[in-house]
């Protein structure tokens, strides 16, 4: 092989000058590990803000974010169990029992530990169970509520704990609902820490108390001869 900077084989291409001296195969690794250099022609923001997509010259190249890892003491420990649960909720910690519920949702097949949870817990004691309430949580309460929305008949229950959520978390809430709009929006919902699970949760939640809304509009159309008969009916009692 020809020696480096000679003109035989082995050595430097034409046109590229001769290396040599110290430190001269350090500069030839250091070549050799350099990045390519890719062109890229189009960006798009995913409307939720947690993702983007580049079509370059290497092909197209999608980066999410992942918001799903986040810290929580209740992550710790073998006493998150659905007795625990259950025991804190006797006690009168809702938040406790909440978190715990929450955090065990889908390890039972009947997953009625957050249900009991949320129609077992005081209206008085909701506000004080959503305070300082973990952010990664939103959805999956959401979520809950919508199901006991549809599926439980305490209405009146689940409204107070949707309104108490969003008097508690509504800067997140708002972010969810109206920073995924795409571009600058999408910025901002990302910049803000915008879970995207919240926005289905959300529209799931809408969709449930609309169904309710029309379910008992129905009910209460198709009853009112049935009410106005009853309100002008003289009482039992005032006839005794």
């Amino acid at each position: 092989r020809g020696a480096v900077g000679s003109g035989g084989p082995g050595g430097n291409l034409p046109g590229t000058g001769a290396l040599g001296g110290a430190g001269s195969s350090r500069s030839q690794g250091l070549d050799k590990k350099k990045r390519p250099v890719i062109r890229c022609k189009h960006v798009t923001f995913a409307p939720t803000g947690q993702g983007w997509a580049a079509s370059t010259t290497e092909g197209v190249m999608v980066f999410t974010r992942d918001n799903g890892a986040s810290f929580d003491p209740t992550d710790l420990g073998e006493d998150v169990t659905p007795s625990a649960a259950r025991r804190a909720l006797r006690h009168g910690d809702a938040r406790l029992a909440l978190l715990m519920a929450l955090r065990l949702r889908g390890a039972e097949d009947d997953e009625t530990l957050v249900a009991e949870t949320l129609e077992s817990t005081a209206p008085d004691a909701v506000a004080s169970a959503l305070r300082d309430f973990p952010a990664s949580l939103l959805a999956p309460l959401l979520e809950a509520i919508a199901e006991r929305v549809t599926q439980g008949p305490h209405a009146h229950l689940m409204l107070r704990w949707t309104r108490e959520l969003c008097v508690a978390h509504g800067r997140a809430i708002h972010t969810a609902a109206h920073g995924g709009g795409g571009g600058a929006g999408a910025l901002v919902g990302a910049a803000a820490g915008c879970d995207q699970r919240l926005l289905p949760a959300l529209r799931r939640l809408a969709r449930a108390f609309a169904s309710l809304h029309d379910d008992l509009e129905q009910t209460a159309e198709a009853s009112v001869f049935l009410l106005d008969y009853v309100c002008a009916a003289p009482s039992a009692v005032a006839e005794a």
